[in-house]
Protein backbone atom coordinates (compact mmCIF):
# COMPACT_ATOMS: atom_id res chain seq x y z
CA UNK A 1 0.00 0.00 0.00
CA UNK A 2 1.12 3.51 -1.05
CA UNK A 3 0.36 6.50 0.91
CA UNK A 4 1.46 9.67 -0.91
CA UNK A 5 0.86 13.11 0.87
CA UNK A 6 0.14 16.12 -1.25
CA UNK A 7 0.40 19.54 -0.35
CA UNK A 8 1.27 23.20 -1.83
CA UNK A 9 3.51 25.60 -0.69
CA UNK A 10 5.06 28.95 -1.18
CA UNK A 11 6.96 31.84 0.62
CA UNK A 12 3.95 32.48 3.15
CA UNK A 13 4.01 29.08 4.20
CA UNK A 14 7.74 27.97 3.64
CA UNK A 15 8.40 27.82 7.88
CA UNK A 16 5.71 25.67 8.00
CA UNK A 17 6.33 22.87 5.87
CA UNK A 18 8.88 20.45 7.64
CA UNK A 19 6.56 20.92 10.74
CA UNK A 20 3.76 19.32 8.65
CA UNK A 21 6.85 16.97 7.38
CA UNK A 22 8.25 16.35 10.84
CA UNK A 23 4.98 15.56 12.41
CA UNK A 24 4.89 12.30 10.34
CA UNK A 25 8.06 11.18 10.98
CA UNK A 26 7.24 11.72 14.95
CA UNK A 27 5.62 9.32 16.23
CA UNK A 28 5.36 5.30 14.94
CA UNK A 29 1.50 5.74 14.91
CA UNK A 30 1.53 8.50 12.47
CA UNK A 31 4.27 7.04 10.43
CA UNK A 32 1.82 6.75 7.28
CA UNK A 33 3.68 8.61 4.50
CA UNK A 34 5.45 6.38 2.22
CA UNK A 35 5.68 9.75 -0.29
CA UNK A 36 5.68 13.12 -0.07
CA UNK A 37 4.81 15.77 -3.26
CA UNK A 38 4.08 19.33 -2.71
CA UNK A 39 3.20 22.22 -5.14
CA UNK A 40 5.88 24.86 -5.05
CA UNK A 41 4.82 28.78 -5.97
CA UNK A 42 7.38 30.48 -3.70
CA UNK A 43 9.72 33.80 -5.55
CA UNK A 44 12.62 31.89 -3.28
CA UNK A 45 13.85 28.27 -3.74
CA UNK A 46 12.26 25.67 -1.45
CA UNK A 47 13.35 24.49 1.64
CA UNK A 48 15.23 21.17 1.38
CA UNK A 49 13.69 18.33 3.68
CA UNK A 50 14.06 15.17 3.04
CA UNK A 51 11.91 13.40 1.49
CA UNK A 52 9.53 15.87 -0.06
CA UNK A 53 9.85 16.25 -3.89
CA UNK A 54 9.09 19.66 -5.71
CA UNK A 55 6.40 20.16 -8.31
CA UNK A 56 7.03 23.35 -10.26
CA UNK A 57 4.10 23.53 -12.57
CA UNK A 58 1.38 26.39 -13.39
CA UNK A 59 0.25 28.08 -10.08
CA UNK A 60 -3.49 29.55 -10.09
CA UNK A 61 -5.57 31.96 -7.98
CA UNK A 62 -7.95 28.71 -8.44
CA UNK A 63 -6.47 26.56 -5.52
CA UNK A 64 -8.55 23.71 -6.99
CA UNK A 65 -6.69 23.86 -9.96
CA UNK A 66 -2.80 23.36 -8.23
CA UNK A 67 -4.54 20.88 -5.72
CA UNK A 68 -5.78 18.31 -8.56
CA UNK A 69 -2.24 18.74 -10.38
CA UNK A 70 -0.37 17.72 -7.23
CA UNK A 71 -3.01 14.99 -7.00
CA UNK A 72 -3.01 14.03 -10.22
CA UNK A 73 0.91 13.54 -9.92
CA UNK A 74 0.83 11.21 -6.90
CA UNK A 75 -2.35 9.12 -9.20
CA UNK A 76 0.69 8.66 -11.52
CA UNK A 77 3.36 8.05 -8.65
CA UNK A 78 1.06 4.67 -8.21
CA UNK A 79 -0.56 6.22 -5.04
CA UNK A 80 -3.40 3.70 -3.24
CA UNK A 81 -4.04 6.54 -0.94
CA UNK A 82 -3.93 10.65 -1.32
CA UNK A 83 -3.52 12.39 1.40
CA UNK A 84 -4.00 16.28 0.95
CA UNK A 85 -3.07 18.76 3.71
CA UNK A 86 -2.12 22.36 4.22
CA UNK A 87 1.48 23.46 4.49
CA UNK A 88 0.53 25.05 7.84
CA UNK A 89 -1.12 21.73 9.09
CA UNK A 90 0.50 18.57 10.89
CA UNK A 91 -0.84 15.65 12.72
CA UNK A 92 -1.16 15.34 15.96
CA UNK A 93 0.08 12.60 18.46
CA UNK A 94 -2.06 9.65 18.58
CA UNK A 95 -2.21 6.24 19.62
CA UNK A 96 -4.07 5.25 16.28
CA UNK A 97 -2.52 3.54 13.58
CA UNK A 98 -3.94 5.14 10.87
CA UNK A 99 -1.69 3.15 8.35
CA UNK A 100 -3.32 -0.37 9.59
CA UNK A 101 -6.62 1.50 9.35
CA UNK A 102 -6.50 2.13 5.70
CA UNK A 103 -5.14 -1.40 4.68
CA UNK A 104 -8.09 -2.86 6.57
CA UNK A 105 -10.72 -0.71 5.38
CA UNK A 106 -13.47 -0.65 2.48
CA UNK A 107 -13.95 2.70 2.65
CA UNK A 108 -12.88 5.03 -0.31
CA UNK A 109 -12.43 8.23 1.86
CA UNK A 110 -11.58 9.36 5.50
CA UNK A 111 -12.69 12.84 6.79
CA UNK A 112 -10.02 14.26 9.32
CA UNK A 113 -11.01 16.08 12.45
CA UNK A 114 -9.11 19.58 12.39
CA UNK A 115 -7.88 21.82 15.20
CA UNK A 116 -8.22 25.53 14.43
CA UNK A 117 -5.48 27.42 16.37
CA UNK A 118 -6.53 31.07 16.14
CA UNK A 119 -4.54 31.58 20.15
CA UNK A 120 -1.48 31.49 21.13
CA UNK A 121 -1.87 28.98 24.35
CA UNK A 122 -2.32 25.53 21.68
CA UNK A 123 -5.90 25.02 22.44
CA UNK A 124 -8.25 24.61 19.42
CA UNK A 125 -10.24 28.09 18.91
CA UNK A 126 -12.72 25.48 16.61
CA UNK A 127 -12.60 22.09 15.30
CA UNK A 128 -14.21 21.35 11.80
CA UNK A 129 -13.86 18.19 9.66
CA UNK A 130 -12.51 17.97 6.27
CA UNK A 131 -11.86 15.28 3.44
CA UNK A 132 -8.10 14.58 3.72
CA UNK A 133 -7.17 10.97 2.10
CA UNK A 134 -8.98 8.96 -0.15
CA UNK A 135 -8.46 6.60 -3.08
CA UNK A 136 -7.44 7.63 -6.34
CA UNK A 137 -10.01 5.32 -7.94
CA UNK A 138 -13.10 7.47 -7.03
CA UNK A 139 -12.58 10.31 -9.55
CA UNK A 140 -12.42 12.43 -6.98
CA UNK A 141 -11.12 16.29 -7.45
CA UNK A 142 -10.50 19.67 -6.10
CA UNK A 143 -13.29 22.55 -6.95
CA UNK A 144 -12.86 26.09 -5.61
CA UNK A 145 -10.54 29.02 -5.87
CA UNK A 146 -9.97 28.71 -1.84
CA UNK A 147 -11.47 26.71 0.44
CA UNK A 148 -11.54 24.26 -1.87
CA UNK A 149 -14.21 21.27 -1.55
CA UNK A 150 -13.13 17.90 -2.30
CA UNK A 151 -16.02 16.64 -4.79
CA UNK A 152 -17.05 13.14 -6.41
CA UNK A 153 -18.96 14.63 -9.64
CA UNK A 154 -21.11 17.03 -8.11
CA UNK A 155 -21.57 15.19 -4.64
CA UNK A 156 -18.86 15.22 -1.91
CA UNK A 157 -17.78 11.56 -1.34
CA UNK A 158 -18.61 9.07 0.90
CA UNK A 159 -16.64 7.89 3.73
CA UNK A 160 -16.31 7.91 7.34
CA UNK A 161 -15.02 10.45 10.06
CA UNK A 162 -12.21 9.08 12.34
CA UNK A 163 -12.13 10.95 15.53
CA UNK A 164 -8.46 10.39 15.68
CA UNK A 165 -5.57 11.26 14.53
CA UNK A 166 -6.43 14.95 14.51
CA UNK A 167 -4.93 17.72 12.50
CA UNK A 168 -4.05 21.27 13.72
CA UNK A 169 -3.86 23.74 11.76
CA UNK A 170 -2.69 26.97 12.75
CA UNK A 171 -3.07 30.48 10.31
CA UNK A 172 -0.49 32.38 8.74
CA UNK A 173 0.98 35.06 10.63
Amino acid sequence: MKVILVTMAGDLHRHHLPDLVHSFRRYPQTRVIDEILCHWNGTKPPPTIEGVTYIYGEWSDYWGSVRNAVCDEATRRGADWIMNLDADDWIMPSQFDLRLFLKATRHSCIRLVYHYEAGDDSRPSWTYVRDRIWRPSIGARFVGRIHEELLVGDNPPEGITLPDPKIGHIPAR
